[in-house]
């Protein structure tokens, strides 16, 4: 079992294990998703403490800024944030593409999901391509001709990411 330890102002450091880390990541979601943004926000941040090179906890504080409405600034706590610990990622560029399409910034969501799509590779562990496929569709009844859903594509791509050898892994391109 992987154990970080994080250094605090007290003399003292605080042992997380990978798995608390994921618990941890879970319950900062699941809080968002009721509504106590205040909440996930605390977790989210406290996971960046632990896990500071992470886009991770990163994209969770992007989520809580978009279930609050500000879409701006999950755009540039992505941008910001998360994207220079990962360029390449497509797990930050999908959050980033459903951060701009809530945006009305439709035109460079698109590009960006289309990027995303692009570059999957093949029998790779990919869990955020699903999401930008359903995002890419041009309208909600192309989206339920697919039966398709935004929570079954969210959920698989948050429930498979997983903290290994101080290590965030989702088959997130890196």
């Amino acid at each position: 079992m992987s154990v970080f330890k994080i250094k605090s102002t007290q003399p003292t450091e605080i042992d997380v294990s990978a798995d608390m880390i994921g618990t941890l990541m879970d319950l900062g979601f699941l809080a968002g998703t009721e509504g106590a943004l205040r909440i996930a926000e605390d977790i989210f941040n406290g996971v960046c403490v632990a896990l500071p090179n992470h886009e991770g906890p990163v994209i969770g504080l992007s989520m809580v800024a978009m279930m609050a409405g500000d879409f701006e600034k999950s755009i540039k706590i992505i941008k910001e944030q998360a994207l220079p610990l990962n360029t390449d990622s497509g797990f930050s560029k999908t959050f980033l593409g459903l951060s701009l399409m809530l945006a009305n910034n439709q035109n460079e969501s698109k590009k960006i999901l289309q990027d995303v799509i692009a570059k999957k590779t093949p029998g790779a562990d990919d869990t955020y391509t699903p999401l930008a496929e359903f995002l890419i569709q041009p309208d909600e009844k192309s989206r339920k001709k697919n039966n398709q859903s935004p929570t079954a594509s969210i959920k698989p791509a948050i429930k498979n990411t997983n903290f290994q050898n101080n290590k965030l892994t989702s088959g997130m391109g890196s």
